[in-house]
């Protein structure tokens, strides 16, 4: 796209700039020196198909359209003369960009790392990707319906089965509710008929007696099942909207709400595996859950940081040519979802899920993590798509992380894995 104004550049946190306007001539062309990298972050800016990502969110700014940097400037705008944009500096640090890229692959899915305390979003990955700087020559082939939809946002726009990855939600309800506690002790059979239908185990593996904190780390349907059916539709649903589902991420970029049934259509077999994480039911509202991986991080990170979910940000601040900061952001809470002593068990489990059960591939040398495997149906025939969500250190979280991979396996053997690249960039980025 050429424009006679030079528009502001989109920075990362560490300094790289990912998109920058160069002079020829009379006019300035956009440009993306660093490709595809965090492409549905950075979006594009074309004349024949308009703008995404940030160039859209910030689009303002960027054109130097308001927060003018002086009094020259609101001047020479009001005459017609172009004025350099702003500078937009991201939340995102290269190396964890590229840590979730690299942990992503060839496959489809999404990755993203928050920063607990604050909502800082660190990395925000969706693939397949593009190249912004290609978008009106491959406009045709980004659009068309066989190349896995590239333009899409995986991360804060698809709704995916959350699989056992949503037993941090159960567990929270559960505690939060005075249900159980982690010490409460159901049987795990392999098969189990709930509200007259069953509920099974993944592999078909069966447990005695167990106490809800070895049925999180071994991930054992049949004892959520129990719990969720415990807890009851209400609650469990209630305990959802604390921690955001059903409300649209309020976002730089665009989001869609994850969704659950209403609470007073849901059967007991449907909340029995609802509590499990795998949709089912056929009535008015759609089945559930279905999360983004955006609203599934900021469930981790919400864990993370006490039980307060921070409000997620890309923008770090607005910045004029020489760097002075015209606007920045302030973090805010986004929900208070459960109380920090209900957050130390649902830790608790999740380190034990890392430490001794389903999620020991993230584990880092000399650092606790805490984690929750997914492996969650996707449909009859095809294979189920791989989660994992986790922070770390579990004692003084700085880093939380979701991960879908698309019809690739099981959570802990093929998410886990990919996931703790992403924790460790995460835990080495200075901040």
């Amino acid at each position: 796209a050429e424009m006679r104004q030079e528009r502001g550049a989109i920075i990362t946190a560490d300094g790289v700039v990912l998109a920058d306007s160069v002079r020829e001539g009379e006019t300035y062309t956009r440009r993306y020196p660093q490709g595809d990298t965090a492409a549905h972050v950075v979006g594009y800016h074309s004349l024949k198909y308009g703008r995404a990502g940030i160039e859209a969110a910030a689009n303002e700014a960027l054109a130097g359209k308001r927060d003018f940097a002086n009094l020259a400037d609101m001047i020479e705008a009001a005459a017609g003369v172009p004025v350099p944009g702003n500078d937009v500096r991201l939340t995102i640090d290269s190396r964890v960009q590229a840590a979730a890229e690299a942990a992503l692959g060839d496959r489809r899915g999404a990755c993203v790392a928050i920063d607990p305390t604050t909502g800082a979003v660190l990395a925000y990955a969706s693939n397949p990707g593009y190249d912004p700087g290609t978008i009106d020559e491959a406009w045709e082939a980004l659009s068309g319906d066989d190349g896995g939809a590239p333009l899409v946002d995986r991360v804060g726009s698809s709704l995916y089965p959350p699989g056992s990855t949503f037993k941090v939600v159960t567990l929270a309800a559960a505690l939060q509710s005075g249900v159980a506690s982690l010490e409460t002790t159901y049987t795990g059979p392999a098969r189990i008929d709930i509200g007259g239908a069953p509920v099974t185990n993944y592999g078909g593996s069966a447990y005695g007696a167990i106490d809800l904190l070895k049925a999180t780390s071994s991930s054992v349907n049949t004892v959520f099942a129990q719990l969720a059916r415990d807890v009851g539709a209400q609650r469990l649903v209630a305990q959802c909207e604390e921690f955001g589902i059903g409300s649209r991420v309020p976002f730089d970029l665009p989001t869609v709400a994850s969704l659950m049934p209403d609470p007073d259509e849901m059967t007991v077999w449907e909340t029995a595996w609802a509590g499990v994480g795998q949709p089912v039911g056929e009535h008015e509202s759609p089945p559930g859950p279905q999360v983004t991986p955006l609203q599934m991080a900021l469930i981790t990170a919400g864990i993370a940081n006490d039980g307060t979910v921070m409000r997620p940000y890309l923008i770090d601040a607005i910045t004029d040519r020489s760097g002075r900061v015209i606007t920045g952001t302030t973090p805010r809470t986004w929900t208070n979802a459960i109380d920090p002593v209900t957050a130390r068990s649902v830790t608790e489990a999740m380190v034990a899920v890392v430490r001794s059960g389903s999620g020991g591939r993230a584990a880092i040398q000399g650092v606790t993590v805490a984690g929750k495997t997914g492996t969650a149906e996707a449909g009859k025939s095809v294979e189920t798509h791989a989660w994992f969500v986790g922070f770390a250190p579990a004692e003084e979280p700085r880093v939380a992380v979701a991960i879908v991979l698309e019809n690739s396996g099981v959570g802990g053997t093929v998410a886990a894995p990919a996931a703790r690249g992403v924790l460790q960039a995460g835990l080495e980025a200075v901040r």
